[in-house]
C-alpha cells in the first residue's frame, strides 16, 4: 500500500510541476537591434512628424505618389508664409525617401461660410511631379520659392500673406 501511495504522490508532484510551468506567463524576450530594424517605421510618417505634430493623414500609392493632408485649427489670415516654410521642410524630408516620386501637401483649416457655419476646408495645396521633385536641391529648402518651382498649387481666398 505504501508503494502505491509513493507512486501516487510522485505522480501528483510531477503533474503539478509540469502544470506550473505551463501556467507561468512567458517572459518577454529582449528585442535585439536587428529585430527593431525589421520593425521599421513608415519613413513618410517619420518625415512628416519632424514638422507636424498634430492631425495629419498620409495617403500613399505603390507608384511613388504621396498625399499629405494636414488639419491645422490654428491657421489664420497671414499664415501663408508659415505654411510654405513647413511645407518646404516636409518636402525636404520626403526627398530623402527613395520611394517618393510625386508628393503633395494639402492644408486644411476652419473656414466659415456666409451663414456663419464653420467646418474644416482646404486652404492651401501644393504638389510636385516626379521630374521637378528630383531636380530641386532640397538641402536649400529654406531659400526656395515653392510656388515658383512647383508645377501646381492652389490657395483659398481666405488665406492671405
Amino acid at each position: 500500500m505504501k508503494k502505491i501511495f509513493y507512486i501516487g504522490a510522485l505522480s501528483a508532484f510531477l503533474l503539478a510541476a509540469c502544470g506550473e510551468d505551463e501556467a507561468k506567463p512567458k517572459e518577454d524576450k529582449p528585442v535585439s537591434a536587428e529585430t527593431e530594424q525589421k520593425q521599421e517605421k513608415n519613413p513618410v510618417e517619420e518625415a512628416v512628424k519632424t514638422v507636424i505634430k498634430d492631425d495629419y493623414e498620409i495617403v500613399e500609392s505603390d507608384e511613388g505618389l504621396v498625399r499629405i493632408n494636414i488639419k491645422d485649427k490654428k491657421i489664420h489670415e497671414g499664415s501663408k508664409s508659415q505654411i510654405l516654410k513647413k511645407s518646404g521642410k516636409i518636402f525636404a524630408e520626403l526627398s530623402k525617401v527613395e520611394s517618393i516620386q510625386s508628393p503633395s501637401i494639402y492644408w486644411f483649416a476652419p473656414l466659415t461660410d456666409q451663414y456663419g457655419n464653420e467646418e474644416m476646408g482646404e486652404v492651401y495645396g501644393i504638389f510636385f511631379d516626379a521630374e521637378t521633385f528630383k531636380k530641386v536641391n532640397w538641402d536649400n529648402y529654406e531659400k526656395l520659392d515653392l510656388e515658383a518651382i512647383a508645377p501646381g498649387y492652389k490657395q483659398h481666398e481666405s488665406l492671405k500673406d
